[in-house]
């Protein structure tokens, strides 16, 4: 017999996948995404200040959590789209990280931050955290989560749009005309 927080889990997740569901009914899947729905790990990182922040922090939120690197072109590309819907959903429960797979230039990362206005935390990953969501093929790779559950993965430079679609399922916000 499951407990009340088992219930409630199994609840969420079906919740999930049926907004997945909806959002998946009304957009094509973008060639880049893989639909997941498994639970989120969870991890304690530095900053780049070498404060430690936990993932159970951002509990309850819709997250974004971008692997990326400074050196790689697709991953600054990348900054712009997540510094956006960090600053157009963040007040409904959109959190945006940012985990460097870079950490030998910390000088480089903050110049990065300061030259595209991220407000969102950036931590230093480790390799139990990138093994935690499953590896990595390749950067950049962003996992979309929500209240504890990955629902997707994408593997590459991605759109914006394409982004804004799935959280705003996620937010429950109607799709803007």
């Amino acid at each position: 017999m499951l407990s009340m927080t088992g219930m409630r889990t199994v609840c969420a997740i079906m919740i999930l996948a049926g907004l997945v569901t909806a959002w998946a009914a009304e957009t094509n899947t973008p060639s880049n995404e893989t639909r997941v729905v498994k639970p989120s790990p969870a991890f304690t990182l530095k900053d780049l200040d070498g404060r430690d922040v936990s993932s159970t922090n951002f509990a309850g939120t819709t997250r974004i959590v971008l692997f990326w690197a400074n050196w790689d072109e697709p991953c600054r590309k990348q900054l712009p789209a997540q510094v956006e819907l960090q600053r157009d959903y963040g007040t409904n429960g959109l959190q945006v990280l940012a985990l460097s797979l870079d950490n030998r230039d910390v000088p480089a990362i903050k110049d990065t931050i300061a030259k595209n206005g991220i407000t969102f935390p950036v931590l230093m990953a480790e390799y139990s955290t990138v093994q935690g969501f499953g590896g990595l093929e390749a950067i950049p790779t962003l996992f979309v989560e929500s209240h504890g559950t990955i629902i997707s993965r994408y593997v590459g430079l991605t759109e914006k749009k394409v982004l804004e679609k799935i959280v705003r399922a996620l937010l429950q916000i109607e799709p803007s005309k």
